[in-house]
């Protein structure tokens, strides 16, 4: 990757996934015990996208990113959605913010793929 402001973009973007980790790990309570699960899968998918670049290329790894992204936001809504059912509020505030970074970081990825010759 050449372009120094997309190299600082997905820096910013691991920054922010290890907080998203953190969070969803340190939350004690039982009914995020699953979720834990989720976050240790999660991030064996990402390093093997990461080290996967190396190998299939930007748009790939761009693309591959972008969906992983995707699915993200949807493991959060389900996690906001339960936290309401059991009047986790503060629970369900966070998850919805999550959701919300990770939709900005699927827009970063689809649009690092846009216009390339692969995806018109």
């Amino acid at each position: 990757m050449r372009d120094p402001a997309e190299r600082a973009a997905i820096a910013r973007i691991e920054r922010e996934e290890w907080e998203h980790r953190a969070i969803v790990l340190s939350c004690s309570s039982v009914w995020m015990l699953s979720r834990s699960a989720y976050a240790t899968l999660d991030a064996h998918r990402r390093v093997a996208v990461a080290g996967a670049c190396f190998v299939i290329g930007r748009f790939l790894a761009m693309y591959f990113a972008g969906r992983l992204e995707s699915s993200n936001i949807g493991e959060y809504v389900d996690g906001a959605m339960s936290a309401q059912r059991l009047e986790r509020f503060a629970d369900e505030r966070t998850f919805e913010r999550l959701a919300r970074v990770e939709a900005e970081h699927e827009r970063f990825f689809r649009n690092a793929v846009r216009g390339t010759r692969r995806c018109r």
